[in-house]
């Protein structure tokens, strides 16, 4: 855990440090540098602690599981944002863009669905996917004060996390980690190409009570993700999973004096 803490925390000041380093009028460029970074540095992690992670660097596998992830990725789309407000960009700038959602994607789904992912994976699948995807909503409360009050921050987290667990189901069914970098830039696209999430700062202006369907709703986007992680058969392998965590449980009990030893 103390490891997990120490590379998440070094993980986090990548982006910011490198942000904060890039001067204001290169923002794009210190975005994009620290999404990188991000994502190397986990990957690089993944291949020095020999991740469970590791077998989903690979190219999805061809199978009708593989198009559940992005199916789904579809609907939270439709459902959260409804029609696309498109607004256009010039041809350099709509690359552009279209390059930093993809390098977003990359670094934060190396650190959730990379790196915490295979690191839990140890104790099992479902808990590597509660702590995968709460610790990828949480990531959200950085955004709190950039235009955005309590309410606001609090659904985005929410719904992050229930989103998060979409994610691993994509992940798994696909066998691969690709899948769900493409998801998450197209469902942060929004940032660059609509002005639909404009409005999520007027939340804050309404009662807390208003937000309960949206909270529902990323209850459900949570179920959504339980269920495809259970479609994807990964918690067939947690036999042996179990067999680690219950020689962790007894060391911790000698440990404590909890048990004698004979």
């Amino acid at each position: 855990m103390i490891f997990l803490a120490v590379v998440t925390t070094l993980a986090l000041a990548v982006i910011y440090g490198t942000n904060w380093i890039v001067p204001k009028r290169f923002e794009g460029l210190g975005l994009l540098l620290s999404e990188l970074l991000l994502g190397l540095v986990c990957m690089w992690f993944i291949f020095v602690t020999n991740s469970y992670s590791n077998r989903y660097l690979g190219l999805p596998r061809l199978h009708w599981k593989s198009l559940i992830g992005p199916a789904v990725g579809l609907f939270v789309f439709w459902n959260d944002f409804g029609s696309f407000h498109f607004y256009g960009h010039g041809l350099r700038d709509g690359i552009w863009s279209v390059i930093l959602l993809l390098a977003i994607g990359f670094g934060e789904e190396f650190l959730s669905r990379g790196f915490i992912f295979g690191y839990f994976r140890r104790y099992g699948v479902w808990w590597a996917t509660i702590v995968s995807s709460v610790s990828f909503g949480l990531m959200h409360i950085t955004n709190y004060g950039k235009m955005q009050g309590a309410m606001a921050t609090s659904l985005q987290v929410v719904m992050a996390t229930g989103f998060g667990a979409i994610m691993v189901g994509a992940m798994l069914l696909s066998g691969s980690i690709w899948i769900p970098i493409l998801i998450h830039a197209f469902q942060d696209s929004t940032i660059y190409f609509s002005k639909t999430r404009d409005l999520l700062p007027s939340l804050d202006r309404g009662s807390w009570w208003n937000l309960w369907p949206n909270y529902s709703m990323a209850a459900i986007y949570f179920l959504i993700g339980i269920a495809m992680v259970y479609l994807s058969g990964a918690w067939r392998e947690d036999q042996r999973q179990h067999v680690f965590v219950m020689r962790k449980l007894i060391k911790w009990a000698y440990h404590f004096g909890l048990i004698e030893e004979d």
